[in-house]
């Protein structure tokens, strides 16, 4: 498969408009992937501007009253601002952030600048808010919306129906992965001239020099405090990346958690994931949740009551395989939310 085939497999057109050659700029709405490196969305967004000779813009946004929103997850995503930022002055790129501080301040913006692009490209990814989002904008403009895929090396649409075991899917990778390889997304992307050329935004772009003060400030949920020392943005994920690889990738596969649930729980355990996990609402983060119900898994004889033929952890055999009593010692240790607060510590 060529190049171009590549890049139609990884795309989706919201809309059958015609391309306003004569808009001002082509937008780009960053959802999801907010980052600008390795990011198909941006390449292809950065392809569009270029041939139709007119700027790039980058649009992120950020609502307030999205489900679950918490200081934990407003915070991580506003360090990522804050380092799109920094990143979009480096490459040029005219980069809007617009985040607010009360329900509905955004509403009928992103439409509007909408109206002044020849075209836009968003985030195509199939969890969460994201999808409705992107299919209510396009109902709403008269330009094309192009959703596009940077969810895995291998475009999504090339491997097949759901499957209901990993020993189905696993095959598929491995028979797409080394040609897929090659048609990986940029990691420093290609920023022809004629994209770089400034816009100005019709609104106040969002700026804070102590995010942590800004985010405190805000009507979202405190009692989900923010992770400390584990800051959002490409940059500190990639630190992140090298820390795990250095130090911790020996002796993953023995240290890591064993998943096992019970059947009823489905909700609860979104709920819980969603509200407190840094990559709640993620396609990863679901196949978590559902691993633990038997999917990507085989039976488990014999059929048990609730449980079927769900693989059966008891806690009593994760206390075989885990010395269980020091961290029962140490989380009973742990200060309330409110003691901390107070300045009490561990």
């Amino acid at each position: 498969m060529g190049p171009v085939s590549y890049r139609q497999s990884r795309l989706r057109r919201l809309i059958d408009a015609p391309v306003a050659s004569g808009g001002d700029y082509v937008l780009y709405w960053t959802q999801v992937y907010r980052r600008l490196e390795r990011n198909h969305a941006l390449d292809y967004a950065l392809r569009c501007a270029e041939e139709l000779g007119r700027p790039l813009v980058v649009y992120e946004g950020l609502r307030i009253d999205y489900h679950w929103a918490s200081q934990r997850h407003h915070r991580f995503v506003l360090e990522g601002m804050q380092a799109n930022a920094t990143r979009a002055a480096e490459l040029g790129l005219s980069y809007w952030p617009f985040v607010e501080t009360e329900k509905g301040q955004g509403r009928g913006l992103l439409r509007r600048l909408s109206e002044r692009a020849c075209l836009v490209v968003t985030d195509d990814f199939p969890c969460f808010i994201l999808p409705a989002q992107a299919e209510a904008l396009a109902r709403k403009v008269a330009v094309p919306v192009f959703a596009v895929d940077s969810n895995s090396v291998v475009p999504l649409s090339l491997l097949g129906p759901a499957v209901s075991a990993a020993a189905q899917l696993r095959p598929r990778i491995h028979k797409a992965f080394a040609e897929a390889w090659p048609h990986r997304a940029a990691a420093k992307p290609r920023v022809p001239d004629v994209v770089t050329k400034r816009v100005k935004a019709p609104f106040d772009t969002w700026k804070a020099k102590d995010v942590a003060a800004f985010v405190d400030a805000l009507p979202v949920d405190s009692s989900v405090p923010a992770v400390e020392g584990m800051p959002g943005g490409a940059p500190a994920a990639r630190a992140r990346l090298r820390e795990f690889l250095r130090r911790r990738l020996r002796g993953y596969a023995e240290a890591r958690s064993e998943p096992g649930s019970p059947a009823e729980a489905y909700r609860t355990l979104e709920h819980l994931n969603n509200k407190y996990a840094l990559d709640g609402r993620d396609p990863n983060s679901y196949t978590g949740i559902l691993w633990c119900f038997g999917l990507f898994d085989r039976p488990w004889p014999p059929e048990r009551k609730i449980f079927g033929s769900v693989r059966y952890m008891s806690s009593e055999n994760t206390a075989r395989k885990f010395d269980v009593k020091p961290y029962y010692a140490y989380i009973e240790g742990l200060p309330t939310i409110a003691e901390a607060r107070s300045g009490r510590t561990a």
